[in-house]
């Protein structure tokens, strides 16, 4: 009997912290379980460059390069647990609104699941704008895998 292969392209959206690599983790090994390609994205966020160049008077380039290198960083983990299971990644980053850019690439490679994390806020904050998570879930026209942490 021949394997239904359900998800071709797997996205793994990182944002550089250690449940970011859980989930990336788990990501993986449904790449494997269903050999899809894998994705990796790195969104250097717009807003906090501006907030920072304001309120530190820093240079913009200066603040693109320090969060470039974060990302590099970030995505050298996420290769590494790739190799682990002897599967390639493909890597990205990029700058912009960090749900437009999802979005965008989303659309662009055809992915077909998303897997991200998402911390569980308690009391304000929770109140605030919706989460990045919130947000794929919301407009995403794929599946989205969750991880949640407290």
């Amino acid at each position: 009997m021949n394997k239904i292969q359900i998800f071709k392209r797997i996205l793994i959206l990182t944002d550089g912290s250690k449940n970011s690599f859980n989930v990336a983790d788990y990501g993986i090994q449904i790449g494997v379980q269903n050999n899809s390609e894998l994705y990796c994205l790195y969104v250097i966020r717009e807003d906090r460059i501006d907030k920072l160049h304001i309120s530190q008077e820093k240079p913009i380039k200066d603040l693109q390069k320090v969060y470039t290198e974060e990302g590099e960083r970030a995505i050298l983990k996420i290769k590494k647990i790739a190799e682990s299971y002897n599967k390639s990644i493909k890597t990205f980053i990029r700058n912009g609104k960090i749900v437009d850019e999802i979005l965008k690439f989303i659309i662009e490679f055809q992915i077909d699941l998303i897997c991200i994390s998402h911390r569980i806020r308690s009391g304000s904050e929770s109140i605030r704008l919706a989460s990045v998570a919130n947000q794929i879930i919301e407009f995403a026209k794929c599946p989205v895998f969750v991880l949640q942490h407290n």
